[in-house]
């Protein structure tokens, strides 16, 4: 499939699977309280606003798709960056709470940066290996 100079390839539908995946697995744990997944921590908590906002993984769920559609390369590079960002935002916010981020940091965290990770070097031009 080709459209605008690019074509679906499998990698970039890795990466957007992997972030997807990465929202639904623990962001956040603690002990004896359980874990929070990106669809129980509102964009809010990314910027100190204490006022309930749209959970993170919905935004989350907007660049994955970004990432496989048939869109310029730059489209695909700023859907990555942006997750990468968002994730390196909430690791930050956790880590101002001055808690051990190795103990708290739940596996969504590395899975969806990662996946964003795997889908940006796949952005290829179509008629190009």
């Amino acid at each position: 499939m080709a459209v605008a100079g690019r074509r679906l390839v499998p990698n970039a539908v890795l990466g957007a699977a992997l972030v997807a995946a990465g929202t639904l697995l623990p962001w956040i744990r603690a002990a004896g309280l359980g874990s929070a997944n990106a669809f129980d921590l509102p964009v809010g908590s990314l910027f100190n606003s204490g006022s309930p906002s749209l959970d993170l993984a919905v935004p989350l769920l907007v660049l994955a798709v970004v990432l496989v559609l048939p869109l310029p390369p730059g489209a695909t590079i700023g859907a990555a960056a942006a997750v990468v960002a968002t994730v390196g935002l909430f690791v930050f916010q956790v880590q101002r709470g001055g808690v051990d981020l190795i103990s708290v940091l739940g596996s969504g965290v590395v899975l969806t940066a990662a996946g964003a990770v795997v889908a940006v070097p796949w952005t290829r031009r179509a008629g190009r290996d």
